[in-house]
């Protein structure tokens, strides 16, 4: 899962309930009650599977991504729009090494779109442009 924003939640931005071995990164969490409850699911991965070029505060750097959390209180010494600690949630075991420190809006990113032959790269700004829906 990547690339979306869960906001307006009475509980969890998400929560993934016996669902295992999920790959989820470059998604925006909100919730009153925190970001994530994974607390029945394992194996899931909260990172992207390599380090991806990304723009931040107009400069670009390569780093593995995770996602952005709105309960997120870590630090960025370095600048580089990841958070220093990881974020941690419900589940014990479960952890995003790289959260972003801002909302997806504030970076910058290659983007590629998934179509049924196969898939096409390109530079976007939402997913309504890949699929060329306007907003």
């Amino acid at each position: 899962m990547k690339g979306n924003t869960s906001t307006g939640n009475w509980k969890y931005g998400i929560e993934l309930a016996n669902s295992d071995n999920n790959r989820l990164y470059r998604n925006e969490f909100q919730g009153d009650l925190g970001a994530v409850d994974s607390s029945t699911s394992t194996g899931n991965i909260w990172a992207s599977p390599t380090a991806e070029k990304y723009l931040y505060v107009g400069a670009t750097y390569t780093s593995v991504l995770g996602n952005y959390y709105a309960d997120y209180i870590g630090s960025d010494v370095d600048g580089d729009g990841i958070g220093d600690t990881p974020h941690d949630f419900v589940a014990p075991e479960t952890q995003d090494d790289n959260p972003l420190m801002e909302p997806l809006a504030n970076y910058g990113f290659d983007s590629v779109a998934m179509f049924a032959d196969g898939f096409e790269s390109g530079n976007t700004n939402a997913w309504s442009d890949v699929v060329g829906m306007s907003p």
